[in-house]
């Protein structure tokens, strides 16, 4: 196994990461659901909450962070499109490690990482959508790896034939419902510097 460094930056801030191991316990399969869940279940971006899908879903009530739209980029796999949610885009770095079995593939499973800069929310919840299949949603600890970065794993839903879906996208949801800056502030923010996002890929020797 080894590993495929590609870097995405959104806003021109960039940073090489290490990989480690994650704990365990990180996360919480709260369940499998079919469809969508943003847009969908969840609402409409940038508007998306699970609490909006039902009472099932009451305890999960947090704005959308953001959401990775992933496919092939230049033939590889990567981040197509990224859909900020209420509070605009985020100073913090993403990170996402997947396990691919060649550039050009996923089957839909990895580890993401997040380092918050000050006043980023933290994530409470995040869906991972798996093509036709619906989408698995996760509850977060906010364990942090050797690194201090705030992880999680994450799967697709399953196929018919055993096998986990390729990945459409991942959307986070935030610690708790606060208010949102104002849309002046956020512009402001957004100018002058924004988040990044990393992807490592490993994939079969």
């Amino acid at each position: 196994m080894k590993r495929i460094l590609s870097t995405i930056a959104m806003a021109g801030i960039l940073g090489i990461g290490i990989g480690f191991a994650p704990q365990a316990n990180a996360f919480d399969l709260v369940g499998t659901f079919p469809g969508n869940d943003c847009a969908g279940a969840f609402g409409i971006p940038p508007n998306c909450n699970p609490a909006n899908a039902g009472e099932d879903f009451a305890e999960y009530d947090s704005p959308l962070i953001v959401k990775f739209d992933f496919g092939l980029v230049d033939g590889k796999f990567g981040i197509t499109e990224t859909t900020w949610g209420v509070f605009g885009p985020l100073t913090g770095l993403f990170e996402f490690d997947f396990n691919v079995p060649s550039d050009d593939n996923n089957t839909g499973t990895g580890t993401w990482y997040y380092t918050p800069s000050e006043g980023d929310p933290l994530i409470k919840s995040y869906a991972v959508k798996g093509g036709p299949e619906g989408f698995n949603f996760f509850s977060s600890h906010l364990e942090k790896d050797a690194l201090g970065r705030y992880f999680g794993e994450f799967f697709t839903p399953n196929t018919p034939s055993g096998t986990p879906a390729g990945l459409s996208h991942i959307s986070f949801y935030d610690t708790a419902v606060q208010d949102v800056p104002e849309p002046s502030l956020l512009l402001g923010l957004g100018a002058v510097v924004g988040g990044g996002v990393f992807l490592r890929r490993r994939k079969s020797s």
